[in-house]
């Protein structure tokens, strides 16, 4: 007769195994999600959803060519990562910042003066 007790451990190192199969394909899939995201295409009707703009808005944005954009078949395409660059492109510093760099510069051309 077989030992319970190797029975048993058998069936936890099966279970064991089976939890790190699953914990693999799942990385594998977040990682694949993620790679889908960034480097998802968009076109003007998607865009102007995701950054709450009317189509002639963002028409005017490609006129003036302030926005990257890609130009194929007669339709006109975007990337989400480039488009997530081009809105936080324009960043205003903190009035903290600017204090921070004005004490610098003052600084830097005082002892240039002396």
């Amino acid at each position: 007769m077989e030992n319970p007790f190797e029975i048993i451990l058998n069936k936890l190192n099966n279970v064991e195994s089976l939890l790190t199969q699953m914990q693999m394909q799942l990385k594998a899939i977040a990682n694949l999600s993620v790679y889908k995201k960034e480097n998802e295409i968009m076109n003007t009707d998607e865009l102007a959803k995701y950054i709450k703009h009317t189509k002639a808005t963002i028409y005017g944005y490609i006129s003036r060519r302030e926005i990257p954009y890609y130009k194929g078949a007669k339709r006109i395409y975007f990337k989400k990562e480039e488009i997530d660059n081009w809105l936080t492109n324009n960043r205003i510093p903190t009035n903290k910042e600017i204090q921070e760099e004005s004490i610098y510069y003052m600084k830097k051309y005082t002892k240039k003066n002396r």
